[in-house]
């Protein structure tokens, strides 16, 4: 293979880099477009900063589910032939479990329908902008309507975030509460308000993930 053909191979590499991280960056028109110039020429390098924040996302997702799994098995030993066993028991870490699973799987969905182009928030808010600027009503409609729709679903996606967060801190706070009471000889009136509000926190989860999302405007 000559010169010609290996710097012809790395400017079609390039370009598709390019092409991707373009498609692929969050922000405005110009920081994509700053971003896929940058993964052009130098894409060994560019392309997988560029592209490192979403594995580091879902690899953050992962250790916090981890986390709260741990969490969650320590609380059910914490428990486990003391009077608190009945409070908490392994079936009942088992279903918080599998909907932390169920949550964590819908994050990863909405993360992945925010990350393509037509769905970025300030892009719609954007062309929002640039039509009320035309003065072409009809089009501005139908935009601002689909801008509606994407800030619904990325608000959709920080509401499971935030309630994921929230349910992790209570989780820790249980077992805490539990070590405390094996331990201490705390009343059992702690370990059942804590156990409680989990389960409303749960249930809180359960709905958000049932809740109808919003159509996508095309």
């Amino acid at each position: 293979m000559s010169a010609l053909d290996l710097l012809l191979l790395y400017a079609v590499v390039g370009a598709g880099c390019a092409i991707v991280v373009h498609r692929r960056t969050r922000g405005s028109w110009a920081q994509r477009l700053g971003a896929s110039a940058l993964a052009f020429p130098l894409w060994p390098i560019w392309a997988p900063i560029a592209l490192l924040p979403d594995r580091v996302a879902a690899g953050a997702r992962g250790d916090r589910a981890e986390r709260m799994r741990e969490e969650l098995r320590h609380a059910v030993d914490a428990a486990r032939g003391s009077p608190f066993e009945i409070l908490f028991s392994r079936d009942a870490a088992d279903q918080i479990e599998r909907e932390i699973a169920d949550a964590l799987a819908r994050i990863s969905e909405l993360d992945a329908l925010l990350a393509q182009p037509d769905l970025d928030l300030e892009r719609a808010s954007e062309r929002v902008d640039a039509l009320t600027r035309s003065g072409n009503t009809r089009a501005l409609k139908t935009a601002v309507l689909h801008r509606d729709n994407v800030a619904r679903i990325t608000a959709l996606r920080d509401r499971h975030g935030r309630a994921l967060e929230e349910l992790g801190e209570l989780i820790g706070a249980l077992r805490s509460q539990l070590v405390l009471a094996r331990y201490a000889g705390s009343s059992p009136e702690g370990v059942g308000g804590i156990v409680t509000e989990l389960w409303a926190r749960v249930e809180g989860l359960g709905e958000i993930v049932d809740a109808q999302e919003p159509r996508e405007s095309a």
